[in-house]
């Protein structure tokens, strides 16, 4: 029998976000980022998930090496089965994904948190936890309805991390309170069967501008906790996690504004300290344009802003990776392009030594996006929502594109079927909306 190494992808770690544990590199995705959120992603009747249909179909190059320790970079397009298909009824509205493992059985399991119709004109936030039975196989969703406050409060992003230091994640969302208007951080402890405990009140009230900022995780305080970075006016807002499900005040620095859309964490400045790269949009439906800022950690919760550059696009959602090998990481974001200028598409920015260097524009991909090493070549790639695999050669450059036949989707990656090899998920449909699993069988 032929056996391969694992590539390099999966050799470096860094910390997992969802439990503060060490995971590997090739478990970033995000973003789903996150995800992260991105839950400005984020109710009818009560709604079940259920497997409806189950096609496979096979596609792709994919060769094997003889003995070879790893693909040939570049040599080897990724293959893939699928999809497995699932459906659900009556969801309105965008959805946050996230991979974890929310029953602690050791699979990866896939949470969607989107709102659903209660009864006419009711809506909530509502999360759907899909459990791995094994090789991917995923169950009918767990359920949790979250927005379960007062008429005068809404629940604005939701976000997944081990908050409470116990290994099992949980989720944070901001609820607005109305009259008066005021915003708190809210704690759903995690039960360990893929359900979510009544809200807490986990912080006092958050000097936060919207709720549609991109909410993430982090332990950048560096004391083993997660924190959480969102945004207070024009500046970085990070609060600290106590490791209980609450959070101290929060610590204001660096640069934020209006527009802000996504976060990535990363030591990319390689001075052992978590940093942000953050992307802003500065321009409209009609001309489009964005900022990306570098803000280096100091470890203690503060930054400050040491680079920027603008591009040409409305930069949406981002994912950080080392995509050419020297052991910094770089970062990949995407987004649209204005009606009467400006450009859709993928933009790479290579570390070149601890500052980005001049973003890299390639003219595909939209919504979504998650980067892993999909060919098993040791070069990690990137995944975008229309399903566009764009492959790595191995210096950082994606020149050479795969396409995967299927629902377009923001893309979700991990190891769902435990063979060491990243899968895709592909979630689309305002309601209903369906989510399809493409097993990854490259050798």
């Amino acid at each position: 029998m032929k056996s391969f190494k694992m590539n390099l992808l999966y050799r470096e770690t860094v910390l997992d976000d969802l439990s503060g544990r060490e995971m590997s590199r090739g478990a970033i995705c995000e973003a789903i980022q996150r995800p992260r959120v991105v839950i400005g992603l984020r109710a009818g009747r009560a709604i079940a998930l259920l497997v409806t249909s189950l096609s496979l179909f096979l596609f792709g190059g994919g060769t094997l090496l003889g003995d070879e320790a790893v693909n040939q970079i570049g040599a080897v397009e990724p293959r893939f089965r699928g999809p497995k298909v699932v459906t659900t009824s009556s969801s309105q509205g965008e959805l946050g994904k996230f991979p974890g493992d929310f029953n602690q059985d050791g699979r990866l399991d896939l949470l969607l948190v989107g709102s659903v119709i209660l009864e006419p004109g009711v809506t909530a936030q509502t999360s759907f936890v899909f459990l791995n039975q094994g090789r991917g196989r995923l169950s009918p969703a767990k359920r949790t309805v979250l927005d379960t406050g007062p008429d005068n409060t809404a629940l604005g992003l939701v976000t997944p991390g081990d908050f409470d230091s116990d290994g099992i994640p949980d989720l944070v969302g901001v609820l607005v309170q109305f009259t008066p208007f005021v915003k708190n951080l809210v704690f759903y402890r995690g039960t360990g069967d893929g359900t979510f405990a009544s809200p807490i009140t986990a912080s006092s009230p958050l000097g936060l501008d919207d709720a549609s900022f991109p909410l993430v995780v982090g332990d950048v305080t560096e004391d083993g906790r997660l924190d959480v970075i969102a945004r207070f006016q024009n500046m970085i807002s990070v609060l600290p996690g106590n490791g209980d499900g609450t959070f101290g005040a929060p610590i204001h620095s660096g640069f934020s504004d209006v527009g802000h859309s996504d976060t990535l964490i990363a030591d990319f400045t390689g001075d052992g300290h978590r940093d942000l790269v953050i992307s802003i949009i500065t321009g409209g439906a009609d001309f489009s344009s964005a900022d990306v800022y570098l803000e280096e950690g100091n470890g203690d919760g503060t930054f400050q802003s040491i680079q920027m550059q603008t591009v040409d696009t409305n930069l949406v959602k981002g994912v950080t990776a080392d995509f050419n090998g020297d052991g910094f990481f770089d970062a990949a974001l995407i987004g649209d392009g204005g009606s009467n200028g400006g450009r859709s598409g993928l933009w790479v920015f290579l570390n070149q030594g601890g500052l980005l260097g001049p973003g890299i524009y390639y003219p595909r991909g939209q919504g979504g996006i998650a980067a892993a090493d999909f060919n098993l070549d040791g070069a990690v790639d990137i995944v975008t929502s229309d399903l566009l695999i764009s492959l790595n050669d191995g210096t950082g450059h994606f020149d050479q594109v795969v396409n995967i036949p299927g629902n377009e989707g923001i893309a979700a990656v991990g190891d769902f079927t435990q063979d060491q090899k990243p899968d895709i998920v592909s979630v689309a449909g305002l309601g209903p909306f369906s989510i399809e699993m493409f097993v990854n069988a490259t050798r």
